[in-house]
């Protein structure tokens, strides 16, 4: 970032400006509302230590230098703070073999989520930047679904079926004799009729021209696998100083280069990083709201003109900041992972 004026960050002078500006409109008799001043901490740095038990403990103690945070303040992490964790890590095949274990039993076994080390792979660092610490943005939500479709088995079908599970009644199938002799009588009509007539009919349409009915489809909804969850988190930042300035630029770099693939060996590319994402009540797990397991990032969308037009600070740098990030898990969810008290999916 270009140097930026000294006065164009000088929270005092601000405040000083708005305090004149006040004045001017009460001397025409405008009324002004009451504005909350923050009070910022001017000490030193606080520390902090967060816990994720079963979603990834962290077991050390960071700084602010440790991660990149948005506020960027001093303000310390209480037991009464609600706030968004983003770790980043390598990701790991699920069906690499590993520990003697076949690829089968592998992946069995990453689908067991406890603490996050059979399905995440060594934390990044250094170029994919750090840790993110953001606070809870206003639209938090958590959405399942399951898969169910529709399947025809036919009158033919369902005895089959009732045969496979030892429940079939002879006397019902000859009673259906007199339905399939239908269903052939409308077969060989249609079939002669489409190969006349250039025409479509189905086998369906022809006995309910005929008969005024039709064969009864025996419709079942079926399952057939769950929703892989997926969720979008939006924030908006400001930058009040210059140093928020470089902060927001950092988080929004950070997004974007763990959702990208690198350069690998040869021809090949290597897989984008993974993100675990927690939501915290202090130094545990929030639970009261549904967590997610580790996650791939599948877009990213920032806004620089949040308000509608480009408004910016000395050097550049804008003065709002919007940050989309929508995000995909990496495993299927199982009742077993639903919980009625405590931390849960």
């Amino acid at each position: 970032m270009a140097e930026a004026k000294e006065d164009s960050w000088d929270l005092a002078q601000i405040q000083q400006n708005l305090e004149r500006t006040e004045q001017i409109l009460k001397r025409e008799g405008i009324e002004v509302p009451e504005v909350v001043t923050p009070q910022l901490n001017q000490g030193p740095p606080q520390k902090f230590t967060f816990s994720a038990t079963n979603f990834g403990k962290v077991d050390a103690e960071g700084s602010v230098g440790s991660s990149y945070r948005y506020p960027n303040s001093n303000v310390q992490i209480t037991k009464d703070t609600d706030y968004v964790t983003f770790e980043f890590f390598k990701y790991k095949p699920p069906f690499k073999n590993t520990g003697g274990k076949s690829k089968a039993d592998e992946y069995e076994f990453s689908a067991n989520f406890s603490d996050g080390k059979n399905i995440l792979g060594d934390k990044v660092k250094g170029k994919f930047g750090k840790n993110i610490l953001m606070y809870m943005p206003e639209d938090v939500q958590s959405e399942y679904g399951a898969n169910w479709s529709g399947a025809g088995f036919g009158f033919l079908a369902g005895r089959l079926l009732k045969v496979a599970s030892g429940n079939f009644d002879i006397g019902q199938a000859f009673k259906d004799g007199t339905t399939a002799a239908k269903v052939g009588a409308a077969n060989f009509i249609k079939n002669n009729a489409n190969k006349a007539l250039g025409t479509g009919v189905t086998t369906q349409q022809a006995i309910g021209g005929i008969t005024g009915s039709i064969v009864n489809p025996n419709v079942e909804m079926m399952y057939e696998s769950p929703e892989m969850r997926g969720f979008s988190l939006t924030y908006k930042m400001f930058a009040s100083t210059e140093a928020e300035a470089i902060e927001i630029r950092n988080i929004c770099t950070t997004f974007k280069k763990n959702m990208l693939p690198s350069f690998g060996e040869g021809t090949f590319i290597s897989v984008p990083n993974v993100v675990r994402v927690t939501f915290m009540s202090g130094s545990d797990p929030n639970p009261f709201v549904s967590q997610f397991k580790p996650c791939a990032i599948t877009n990213v969308a920032i806004n620089y003109t949040p308000d509608g037009s480009w408004s910016s600070y000395a050097g550049g740098s804008p003065v709002a900041t919007d940050i989309t990030i929508t995000f995909k898990e990496l495993k299927m969810l199982f009742a077993e992972d639903i919980k009625f008290g405590g931390v849960s999916y």
